[in-house]
């Protein structure tokens, strides 16, 4: 039998655990993100023919519109997002790398295909925090939308009206990190080392001893 083998097998069998326990506390001690929905409905234009195709191209516009400073920048100083952002993302963050940083971690749009309905999606640390800034967001940009287009309905009877379909609540389950991934990555790795163990197992004792071989 083969003792350095035999060591390494069982070193190897014994990581299984190990990495199930590193993995699984690996996973609860990063930082839970929660994400919370609104959706709002974009009509057509009045003066649109009622068999008319949605044009993509108006949405796409839209959603860099919500995503515009415009929107954001109210929505933010009314929450206090900026003085949250910076404490938990460092106070040396100017006011446009928090808002970049905002529109990459905070801000998620998107159009429901065939449709002419557009999810604002939020994601914060706080489930409430994440449904009040989705929600904003939608008020926000139904006050531009009346703003923006009251001349045009006042004069030539045009508008796209905008209307809050769903409004976002709380999500109490987190959608960041993703734990049950970790957990099956450390599982991935710990069967790894499992096989591994027990092949080692078996060699040291089908293999002589080189001390003892002769």
């Amino acid at each position: 039998m083969n003792k350095k083998l035999l060591i390494a097998g069982v070193v190897l069998i014994l990581l299984f655990p190990l990495t199930l326990m590193v993995g699984w506390l690996y996973g609860k001690s990063l930082p839970k993100f929660y994400s919370s929905y609104a959706t709002v409905q974009v009509d057509r234009d009045r003066s649109a023919r009622p068999d008319a195709d949605f044009n993509p191209v108006f949405l796409q516009t839209e959603f860099e519109i919500i995503k515009s400073k415009t929107l954001v920048l109210p929505v933010m100083q009314k929450l206090g997002l900026e003085e949250k952002i910076r404490q938990r993302s460092g106070p040396s963050l100017s006011a446009v790398e928090i808002y970049q940083l905002f529109l990459r971690q905070y801000l998620r749009v998107r159009n429901f295909r065939n449709t002419r309905l557009i999810e604002i999606a939020a994601t914060a640390p706080d489930p409430d925090e994440a449904a009040a800034i989705a929600n904003a967001v939608a008020e926000q940009y139904v006050r531009y939308r009346v703003d923006q287009l009251q001349e045009l309905v006042d004069h030539q009877g045009k508008a796209a009206p905008v209307t809050i379909i769903n409004q976002a609540e709380p999500n109490p389950r987190p959608v960041k990190p993703k734990f049950l991934f970790i957990m099956i990555s450390s599982l991935a790795v710990g069967l790894l080392a499992l096989s591994a163990g027990f092949i080692l197992l078996i060699v040291a004792v089908v293999t002589r001893n080189p001390t003892n071989s002769r």
